[in-house]
């Protein structure tokens, strides 16, 4: 087919717009949302989930994509070299994104610069669980601790996990002794303190939920300053005079640096009316997850500050991750 120079010259003009100025039609093509999880665990059933509600809404299909691996790092570093055009997201959050920048030494992105954080969706509510055998009570595995210097050792799903993290911040904010115990997931620390291997761990409730159902384990605190519904009665650490819990993880949505704010904000207001529906809250609950709808304009403020909470928590846990 032959086209005259002013044609040409016309369709040339047009593929040099700014990507903004053509941002009235998104999305016209399918869009990826990269998972930094394995299929299956909780972050990617939310993803999932959330793509079929979001095609409701921007009718078109959300494909998954599952890339897992060095603590959603991989997944991370994948998105910043995506075009920011809104076809290539990520279901992430505060672990490659608040504590990465602290554990790793050679991360290959910075977390503020290199993204445009588009919403946050939920959060995953940790607690501290023993056996059943184990202390009652947080001041009851505190006084044991102290009178017993060798005796408490707590689980984690890794160096640097939240589970990790926040077994770091108990040893600090009560005084008492402690030694890590790093896993291959939580699942395995879990099966280690029911065998009386270790004394306690940090878990995100789903991953306990059995164990705790058939009374093998028991909840003595809970780290969101305002309880779980889940764990009725369980005392938080704020209700216990420990100040700095709170939520452990997060997760949202995540675009490449220079996503057109259009596009930011279309994709915002979308996934916002789905955390916010009857059935988007369903979906985030039955995962034992918290409904977290922060919109696109208060998360680039948010994620430096989330940035600098973890800094210190990590230095001191002596995590390090090369």
């Amino acid at each position: 087919m032959l086209i005259s120079r002013r044609t040409a010259l016309s369709m040339a003009a047009t593929a040099a717009l700014p990507i903004h100025a053509r941002a009235d039609d998104y999305p016209n093509r399918p869009i990826k949302i990269i998972v930094p999880y394995p299929p299956g665990d909780g972050p990617d059933v939310i993803a999932r989930a959330l793509g079929e509600l979001l095609y409701q809404r921007l009718k078109q299909t959300f494909i998954i994509e599952n890339q897992a691996g060095a603590g959603t790092t991989l997944a991370a570093a994948s998105l910043k070299r995506a075009e920011p055009d809104g076809y290539t997201l990520m279901f992430g959050g505060s672990t490659g994104l608040a504590v990465a920048p602290a554990l790793y030494s050679n991360l290959r992105y910075d977390p503020v610069k290199d993204f445009t954080l588009v919403c946050t969706v939920a959060k995953s509510p940790f607690a501290l669980f023993v056996s059943k055998d184990g202390p009652k009570t947080l001041a009851e595995l505190v006084a044991r601790a102290k009178a017993d210097p060798e005796w408490f050792t707590y689980g984690s799903a890794g160096s640097g996990s939240p589970h990790h993290l926040l077994g770091s911040m108990l040893v600090r904010a009560t005084g008492i002794k402690g030694s890590h115990v790093p896993y291959k997931g939580v699942t395995a620390a879990l099966s280690d303190l029911l065998a009386g291997r270790i004394q306690a761990s940090f878990s995100h409730i789903a991953a306990a939920l059995g164990l705790l159902q058939n009374g093998d384990l028991r909840a003595i605190a809970v780290a969101p300053p305002e309880g779980i519904p889940a764990l009725a009665g369980v005392p938080s650490f704020a209700d216990l005079g420990y100040q700095g819990f709170q939520d452990a993880a997060w997760l949202g949505l995540v675009a490449p640096a220079g996503l057109p704010p259009q596009i930011a904000e279309r994709l915002s207001q979308a996934t916002l009316e789905v955390v916010k529906s009857p059935e988007g809250r369903k979906r985030i609950e039955a995962l034992f997850l918290t409904p977290d709808p922060r919109g696109y304009g208060e998360l680039k403020t948010y994620v430096a500050s989330e940035v600098e909470r973890w800094a210190p928590i990590v230095k001191a846990s002596g995590a390090e991750v090369n």
